[in-house]
């Protein structure tokens, strides 16, 4: 591997134009600026709202946006884009739009990738400490509907910037333990035999390491990454647990935070970062830093922040995580994130910082020592 083989893939969220769920289930009008806009800080000092360079509060709609963050993103380095996917089973799908717009523009020429978003939808009733009611389910039904949603995603794998290794569709999947066991193996081994016919080697499965769920076993999905900052922060739960059920702990802590319930909490982007870092990995196993993450936006005073990011401190975690890749024979390091707003971890311009988000990814890349 030469220096730049270390390829960054900043994951993507298409959720900033209308549909008609989220019309139903939030009020008309909604998309994810909504949650943004009215963010207020919860400390002094706190950096929040979040406002996007020249207030510029896109609509992913028709595809247009997403081919000039292409562009952006090349000219700073980024290889490529993961999108999140929505299949929710049964041949429901949501937020596709601005992804099959994509694909039918000449102009778009940035390597992507999805990642299968196969978590229900809820929400929860009381702030967050309530019943959790669910608006759009996860299923995987029958073989029928595994057909159809490897048939939808078929257009996207054939088309020149989709990525591919060694003629193998990459597909991540965000939750692989929320597919029945029983049909794993069966689901996947249909798809990889449904592409072999269409042209391709079979598909290249990534597992999402979101922490605390062990391995997932299948023969079809031998790779993995890390999704930072939530695994470290649940294997940081887990090694001050007190609890003896570790999942029930998981679950409290997460949906009331235990020790008050009406406070934010703040954690050290650095201690994680090196962490992170510190972290063992081999080959197959892919590396993943974040830029900045606080779900104020999502959660108001219960949110999760953390402090100390800035483009300076980014910039030597970046670095260090592409030379870690480099010497592990890892062709890609996944970032979060692009354009997670609600959750504070976005590489876009902003009034505060500008480009230097983007400046230091370059600076990275450049100085990242790989020879």
């Amino acid at each position: 591997m030469k220096n730049n083989s270390v390829k960054i893939l900043a994951y993507y969220l298409p959720q900033f134009h209308e549909i008609k769920e989220n019309d139903d289930f939030w009020g008309k009008g909604y998309t994810e600026w909504v949650n943004v806009k009215k963010s207020k800080p919860v400390y002094w000092g706190h950096y929040q709202p979040r406002v996007p360079l020249n207030s510029d509060y896109y609509d992913l709609r028709d595809g247009k946006k997403i081919v000039e963050h292409g562009i952006m993103a090349q000219e700073y380095g980024i290889y490529g884009f993961c999108f999140y996917h929505y299949w929710f089973g049964e041949r429901r799908q949501i937020l596709q739009k601005p992804l099959e717009a994509i694909i039918e523009d000449l102009e778009f020429s940035i390597p992507f990738c999805f990642c299968w978003a196969n978590e229900t939808w809820t929400r929860t009733w009381n702030g967050g400490l309530g019943e959790k009611e669910v608006l759009m389910d996860q299923v995987y039904s029958d073989e029928e509907d595994w057909i159809a949603h490897i048939n939808y995603l078929m257009p996207f794998f054939k088309n020149e910037m989709y990525i591919k290794n060694h003629n193998k569709p990459m597909f991540l999947i965000f939750d692989p333990h929320n597919i029945p066991y029983i049909i794993k193996d069966k689901m996947f081994g249909m798809w990889d035999e449904i592409l072999k016919k269409n042209g391709f080697n079979g598909i290249d499965l990534v597992n999402v390491d979101v922490g605390f769920r062990g391995d997932i076993e299948s023969k079809y999905s031998e790779k993995k990454v890390d999704f930072e900052p939530t695994k470290t922060r649940r294997e940081s739960i887990l090694e001050n647990s007190l609890y003896s059920d570790v999942r029930k702990y998981l679950m409290k802590y997460e949906d009331n935070k235990i020790v008050n319930k009406f406070l934010h909490q703040k954690i050290s982007y650095a201690d994680t970062c090196n962490r992170i870092i510190g972290k063992k990995h081999n080959y197959g196993y892919y590396r993943s830093l974040f830029v900045g993450y606080d779900d104020t936006p999502r959660r108001g005073v219960r949110s999760t922040i953390y402090y100390g990011s800035t483009p300076e401190q980014y910039k030597r975690y970046l670095k260090k995580t592409i030379e870690l890749s480099f010497k592990e024979g890892n062709e890609y390091l996944f970032l979060f994130a692009w354009n997670e707003w609600g959750e504070g971890g976005y590489l876009e311009p902003d009034e505060k910082y500008g480009f230097r988000y983007l400046e230091s990814t370059k600076f990275a890349l450049e100085d990242a020592c790989c020879d």
